[in-house]
């Protein structure tokens, strides 16, 4: 199987992701990388809506370089 890193926002104080995009595709990717013969995924949280706004936010560098979430890669 292949390796993926998911980009997704982090969650709020309700346990929810902030990004609506996140949050609309959550079930898809949980089902995706869910199945033992399936491909297998790295989840990362980018942080809170301020801080991945943030030009300096760690994941909008090299080597992601990161624009939008939710973002998969295939590594």
């Amino acid at each position: 199987p292949e390796d993926f890193v998911v980009f997704y926002s982090s969650r709020d104080e309700d346990g929810r992701l902030w990004c609506p995009d996140c949050r609309a595709v959550e079930d898809l990717v949980q089902r995706t990388f869910a199945r033992a013969d399936g491909p297998a995924a790295l989840i990362v949280w980018v942080g809170q809506k301020p801080a991945w706004k943030s030009p300096s936010n760690a994941f909008r560098a090299q080597p992601w370089n990161v624009g939008s979430v939710p973002t998969v890669i295939r590594v």
